[in-house]
């Protein structure tokens, strides 16, 4: 097989990260698309990226690339910090 161009590069950066276990079930199509995917990778990269660093990879871009869902956690996490400045507050005034 010929090589790609080397203006080619692979989208997903394979990091190495604490791992969890996450069993889940895909369609025979997408597990089709993402072993072409690995071999892509390897061929282009020269570097065999594992099933598990491939796939964090594609979640972790899918559910960062989505604009609603990072305003809802960073709107999440400023509530809380709020709720938490509030609460310590309330705490200070009680003990004076």
């Amino acid at each position: 097989m010929d090589r790609i161009n080397n203006k080619s590069k692979p989208k997903f950066l394979i990091t190495a990260n604490k791992q969890t276990k996450l069993s889940v079930q895909i369609s025979q199509k997408l597990s089709d698309l993402i072993a072409d995917y690995r071999n892509f990778h390897k061929e282009v990269s020269g570097e065999e990226a594992t099933l598990d660093s491939l796939v964090s990879a594609f979640i972790s871009a899918a559910l960062t690339s989505d604009k609603s869902f990072t305003k809802w956690k960073r709107e999440k996490a400023e509530k809380a910090a709020k709720q938490s400045v509030e609460l310590e507050n309330n705490l200070l005034e009680t003990d004076n």
